[in-house]
């Protein structure tokens, strides 16, 4: 029986791919210890990621490879998820305790965007993730039903200036509909409106947050164009306002010729693809910001 070392050990972790960095986890930097005393073996891994649900099988996969090593007697596998914030845009400060916000949005109504934001949330929140949600669909606020919150429900107020955001499902919940009723119209102009989403985001008393998911509303006015410049969102590379002007083109040709359903999936799907090529690649295309900017707010 010959002595096992960490490279062995090491030959045997890169021949199993992440299914989600699509790396092995040494090649992904994902280790942290390797130790070898006689036969036994002992690693920690650390994942960036929620895997809540996925860590344990993982583990249990790598052990029994490991322990199929010649001179290993027994393995343990440790993982751990540490979720790290990732790159938003530039001079643009974040938000205390939270790491990551993502915004998830639309060209047009009607098209599940809340439902996805809310989904998004909660299976961020199934696999271990710290996870708030903000209703910034300030016209038409629906993560309050979606969520399971009783109509009439009001946000703690915490030291006369923070809102104490409620939890359900494991999710923290903010949403313009917590301070208003069905009963009271909702008649802002630009101005007002993008003040108010900037209240809801920065008088928020957030926990510790892994994530922000924020429930943009439809189209790409005030709020939208607010959100990306004095927000640090991380999906978003200077290519935000170019992205839903291709969307809504795409809407407006394939409307015609096939149908709203079609043309409501095309247009989603060409802002998804111009999205995910500018941080991929690098892109940087038009954003009001840069031309109208001046000062430190202009990204050039």
């Amino acid at each position: 029986m010959s002595a096992v070392n960490r490279a062995a050990v090491e030959a045997v972790l890169r021949q199993y791919t992440d299914p989600y960095l699509n790396q092995d986890p040494v090649s992904a930097g994902c280790v942290r210890n390797i130790e070898v005393q006689g036969d036994q073996v002992s690693v920690q891994l650390q994942l960036g990621y929620a895997a809540g649900l996925f860590k344990s099988g993982w583990a249990q996969m790598l052990q029994m490879a490991i322990e199929g090593l010649d001179g290993v007697g027994s393995a343990k596998v440790d993982i751990q998820c540490v979720i790290a914030p990732h790159k938003a845009q530039a001079q643009i400060p974040g938000l205390a305790n939270v790491k990551n916000v993502v915004a998830v949005a639309s060209g047009k109504g009607g098209v599940g965007k809340s439902t996805t934001a809310a989904n998004l949330a909660l299976a961020l929140a199934r696999e271990g993730a710290r996870v708030g949600i903000l209703d910034a669909d300030i016209y038409g606020p629906s993560q309050g039903v979606m969520f399971g919150i009783a109509e009439g429900t009001r946000p703690k107020v915490k030291d006369q200036k923070w809102f104490v955001p409620i939890e359900s499902l494991g999710v923290e919940v903010m949403s313009m509909a917590f301070l208003t009723d069905d009963n009271t119209p909702m008649v802002w102009r630009g101005p007002m409106v993008s003040g108010a989403l900037l209240q809801l985001v920065t008088q928020t008393a957030w926990g510790d947050l892994d994530y922000l998911v924020i429930d943009m509303p439809p189209g790409t006015g005030d709020i939208q164009l607010t959100l990306a410049q004095k927000v640090p969102v991380v999906l978003y590379e200077d290519v935000y306002a170019m992205a839903s002007v291709v969307g809504g083109i795409v809407i407006c040709v394939l409307y015609p010729l096939t149908g709203i359903v079609y043309a409501s999936w095309g247009g989603f799907g060409a802002v998804l693809l111009l999205r995910i090529c500018a941080i991929l690649f690098g892109w940087r295309l038009y954003h009001p910001a840069r031309t109208h900017g001046s000062g430190s707010g202009s990204r050039e």
